[in-house]
């Protein structure tokens, strides 16, 4: 009786999983590059489904015809990241933050690798989002409760700055970034050595929108 009790829990945990796997298969199948309101996600790295979306991202890979379209998969991908932690905010789930952050790091540089930078549409659109981006890890940063969570965040802002044939098309973010850089480098509640560190950062920041 309690194998057959269990066996219909899994039956029923097979069913909600493979529907909510379909749901996320083929809801949203368009990726948008910018939007106003990026919203939250609600499968986020500490879910228990989360897996599922791992599993969508990597179909919607193998199924991308072309370089163009995986390009865009990987904007989308990055977009859903800053959405994850947006949720994670929320939840005050800080710890997952870091990891969450590179990977969105990770899904922009495949965009700057499959990227046609001779497209300026696309170009402006990439630029668009990512400045998109830097406004929601601005706003969320100061409610971050958590040292790690605020570190990943500001790394996370310097990097976009470093990224080639991007930096130069984001003069408005970039502005943002070097002023967000400048205002934690004169923060009490970072320790000697970060200070130095992000007032190197703001002064590479500053160089390059010269």
């Amino acid at each position: 009786m309690k194998f057959k009790v269990q066996n219909s829990k899994f039956k029923i945990f097979v069913v909600v999983s493979l529907f909510t796997f379909y749901f996320l298969l083929f809801t949203f199948p368009y990726p948008a590059f910018a939007v106003d309101d990026i919203g939250q996600s609600k499968i986020y790295p500490t879910s228990p489904l989360y897996f599922l979306k791992s599993v969508k991202e990597i179909l919607e890979l193998k199924f991308a015809p072309t370089s163009e379209i995986k390009a865009i998969r990987y904007l989308e991908f990055s977009q859903r990241r800053i959405r994850e932690v947006k949720s994670l905010v929320k939840a005050r789930r800080f710890e997952m933050i870091a990891s969450t952050l590179e990977h969105y790091l990770f899904n922009l540089q495949k965009v700057m690798g499959l990227m046609d930078f001779k497209d300026e549409a696309k170009i402006r659109q990439l630029s668009e989002t990512v400045s998109i981006h830097v406004q929601v890890l601005d706003h969320l940063y100061s409610q971050i409760e958590s040292q790690p969570g605020q570190r990943a965040v500001r790394t996370t802002m310097f990097k976009i700055t470093e990224l080639d044939n991007l930096s130069k098309n984001l003069s408005k973010s970039q502005g943002k970034i070097c002023d967000f850089l400048i205002k934690e480098a004169s923060s009490s509640a970072l320790n000697e050595v970060e200070i130095v560190v992000l007032k190197e950062r703001a002064m590479l920041c500053l160089q390059d929108l010269k």
